[in-house]
């Protein structure tokens, strides 16, 4: 792959939005209040950076771990109110979900999801029980794709990338809640684009489930249509060969062009004394923030459909599979963006992770079908050939494989709750006997200076046994539900009968859309 081919050119500067593409942007911007260095001074260097005239207008700008109720936030607001006078920010859990929507448009609507799982409560370190990450969307109307739903999110990084799929549990079922929505989205005959701090690399599971289940395309993947969608290493040809090391010397400005690395990028002043694991170093960092994209939903069962089978043909693997298109964006150019360190804070890099700038072309609608043909048409206007229902059983296939390993990896998460449930009644039953023991113990030990020790520590040893019969009775019944839900859900969408869609019952992609609904909705505004 050239480095040259792969790589858009920059855009240029003072660059005006316009109504012939999106130019969208994701970032996470690591404003986690207390714990983020130089939280305030780093935010204020990306707002002014995202109001300089070297820098493109965006039609949305989505952000990741911004802190709601902080001065960065609000001075963020005040500088851009110009370039996007609309805002958004979605609350969830304790603190907030920290994200937020930049938009040039108006803003029509809001809705916000907050996952079902977001790892362990007993977990304080990682917080994201109390943060509550979620899924939150903004509709606008585009003068040229009509109602837009612009989604953004942030998954949770327990489990990693390596082990079995089990561990990381949670993050599937935010992946599979996320894709339902962008999917329900689009039933509601609305573009969608969905953005985020995904923690996961392109051959996951989690992305599989957002490209099967959600129908999304990677606007990394379609600007580089001859490269390898998946790859998290570059080939042997673009790395140099360390001789006195031993090791493969890798190239981290190569790795961002062709890659679309992220995060723990070598260039990256905060990866400077940070433990990396293999996976990251055999790639110069990983890829972790996305922006996807799908068009409506185009599947409308024909009137010469029985009425009777309209349900099931509706929602056949097979029919979800085919009608799964690109509506009417085309990702032109995607690049790794706000990767130079910041001259005023002396070489420190904005933010622990890169951005992603994605330009989708808006294509011209296609022309209207006549009635009497419209209805024994493929979705393009042509009738669906021997290689159409090829391509519809394959995708319908790869749905199947990718449902199966989520409920194998959900399976797996919900026995190993079980477990855990199991050892935090045992750890509550240890330090009840403690307790017990030390309060008897101070009662009739002689040594007056012993007893506040005594008294100290069955205080201690019962504030462990309560937490850990809060976390067992509460929390982890509350886990294995919400996995149990969350396998059925998947399960029935996975038995569904793998159909091929008819000619008579494909319509042409101009026409009206769906309605709403679906497993896996949620949220309310936000």
């Amino acid at each position: 792959m050239s480095t040259s081919s792969a790589s858009p050119p920059p855009p240029t500067p003072g660059t005006k939005a316009s109504t012939a593409q999106l130019r969208i942007l994701t970032l996470n911007v690591w404003g986690l209040k207390y714990i983020s260095k130089l939280r305030f001074e780093r935010i204020r260097q990306i707002a002014l950076r995202l109001h300089s005239p070297s820098t493109p207008t965006y039609d949305f700008v989505c952000l990741q771990e911004i802190w709601y109720e902080s001065v960065d936030w609000r001075q963020l607001q005040a500088l851009l109110s110009s370039r996007y006078p609309h805002t958004k920010f979605f609350l969830s859990g304790a603190f907030g979900s920290g994200l937020a929507i930049l938009s040039r448009w108006p803003i029509l609507e809001t809705r916000t999801h907050p996952y079902s799982l977001n790892g362990l409560p007993i977990h304080v370190q990682q917080g994201d029980w109390f943060v509550g990450k979620a899924c939150g969307a903004i509709t606008v109307h585009h003068p040229e794709l009509g109602l837009v739903d612009v989604w953004n999110t942030h998954f949770v990084a327990a489990g990693g990338e390596d082990g079995p799929e089990s561990r990381r549990a949670h993050r599937i079922t935010q992946a599979y809640e996320l894709a339902t929505n962008a999917r329900n989205s689009a039933k509601r005959n609305r573009h969608t684009i969905v953005c985020g701090d995904l923690n996961s690399t392109p051959p996951a599971l989690c992305l599989r489930l957002l490209r099967d289940v959600g129908g999304l395309f990677d606007s990394w993947a379609d600007s580089r249509p001859g490269a390898d969608p998946f790859a998290t290493e570059l080939p042997p040809s673009a790395t140099g060969s360390g001789a006195r090391s031993g090791r493969t010397a890798i190239d981290p400005e190569r790795a961002l062009v062709d890659l679309g690395v992220t995060c723990d990028s070598p260039l990256n002043s905060w990866t400077a004394g940070k433990k990396l694991d293999a996976r990251a170093q055999r790639g110069a960092g990983k890829r972790l923030d996305y922006i996807l994209y799908r068009g409506p939903e185009v599947v409308e069962p024909s009137n010469d459909v029985h009425p009777s089978s309209v349900p099931a043909a509706a929602s056949t693997l097979a029919y979800e599979a085919s009608e799964s298109t690109r509506g009417r964006l085309q990702c032109t150019a995607s690049r790794v963006v706000f990767t130079e360190p910041s001259p005023a804070l002396e070489g420190i890099s904005l933010s622990d992770h890169f951005g992603v700038e994605s330009i989708l072309d808006i294509l011209p609608p296609p022309p209207a079908a006549s009635s009497s043909s419209a209805k024994h048409t493929h979705k393009h206007g042509v009738a669906p050939s021997s290689s159409d229902v090829a391509i519809t059983t394959s995708r319908a296939k790869s749905i199947q494989t990718t449902l199966a390993a989520a409920m194998q990896a959900l399976a797996g998460g919900h026995a190993g709750s079980r477990r855990t449930q199991r050892s935090h009644f045992g750890v509550f039953a240890a330090a009840l006997g403690v307790a017990v023991t030390s309060v008897v113990a101070s009662i009739f030990q002689p040594l007056s200076g012993v007893n506040p020790l005594l008294v100290l520590l069955g205080v201690v040893a019962g504030w462990a046994g309560t937490t850990m019969l809060y976390s067992a009775v509460v929390w982890f019944e509350w886990e294995k539900q919400m996995m149990e839900l969350e396998m059925d859900q998947t399960r029935r969408l996975a038995l569904l009968p793998s159909r091929t869609p008819s000619s008579s019952s494909i319509r042409p992609i101009g026409g009206g859309g769906g309605g709403g609904g679906g497993s896996g909705s949620g949220g309310g505004t936000g």
